[in-house]
């Protein structure tokens, strides 16, 4: 008896995102804007940026929950209202690959929340 073994299938293409943007609507939502290079399970989070006085260091906040997508390759829009309004400040939008085949890919962009006058 003979025994062969299975054809070795090659792992589907690397999912990589090639750009990655932030920004915010007028109604308070949070605006993800994001190109992907093949289909991935994705967590976005929104963290709200802080400097503390003594010791001087950067603290990151999770803000609301996160949010999870499938996405196809191409171009991805999410789109997120927190809770509450969001408060003038710096945070910053996480984004982590959720794929196994992607492997542990966190991106990260800043964005800037400004009070509009009325």
């Amino acid at each position: 008896m003979t025994r062969t073994t299975p054809p070795a299938t090659a792992p589907g293409p690397r999912a990589r995102v090639l750009r990655l943007s932030a920004t915010t609507t007028r109604a308070g939502a949070v605006r993800v804007s994001l190109r992907v290079t093949a289909a991935a399970r994705v967590r976005v989070t929104l963290l709200r940026r802080t400097v503390r006085a003594t010791p001087r260091r950067v603290v990151l906040r999770r803000i609301g929950a996160p949010v999870t997508r499938s996405l196809t390759t191409g171009r991805r829009t999410i789109t997120f209202t927190p809770a509450r309004r969001l408060a003038p400040g710096r945070y910053v939008v996480r984004l982590r690959f959720l794929t196994p085949v992607a492997g542990q890919v966190t991106r990260s962009v800043p964005l800037r929340v400004v009070r509009r006058p009325a």
